[in-house]
């Protein structure tokens, strides 16, 4: 078995658009009590 290990990119205020975007979780849940300043929401 051959495997390819990625580096973990943290989440962050700055970057919460590319979890969105990639579809991972929905953006009414992510931004659900934002603060404002977050991108994406």
């Amino acid at each position: 078995m051959n495997a390819i290990f990625l580096d973990p990119t943290p989440i962050t205020k700055d970057n919460i658009s590319a979890v969105i975007d990639a579809g991972h979780i929905a953006k009414d849940k992510v931004c659900e009590g934002a603060m404002d300043g977050v991108n994406g929401c």
